[in-house]
């Protein structure tokens, strides 16, 4: 009779990694859910300072005045100030050209 194995699920904030079926915590920049197959990037926009996040809650948003078009930022220093007398018209703009000086 042959045994089989039963893998547990990964805890929310980790997930397997690629070369075995062990659980590592998800680096900054990142995100899971209970059980999920891998760490999900922040969105571009956001940024996450928090190792082993559980949920997209913790990807942050980027100021208004300032953009991010990576995936996986891990840290609000990726987050681009526009040029001088420019902003944005809310939190979490993805390029420059969400960056607009105001009528004069």
């Amino acid at each position: 009779q042959r045994a089989s194995l039963v893998c547990d699920p990964c805890a929310a904030g980790t997930a397997p990694t690629p070369i075995s079926d062990a659980c590592q915590a998800c680096p900054l920049g990142t995100f899971s859910g209970a059980a999920s197959a891998y760490c999900t990037l922040c969105l571009p926009g956001r940024y996450s300072v928090t190792l082993q996040a559980v949920s997209n809650e913790s990807c942050l948003l980027c100021d208004a005045g300032k953009y991010s078009n990576i995936s996986g930022a891990n840290s609000e220093k990726l987050c681009t100030p526009c040029p001088d007398g420019a902003s944005t018209e809310s939190d979490g703009a993805v390029s420059l050209s969400q960056c607009i000086r105001p009528d004069t």
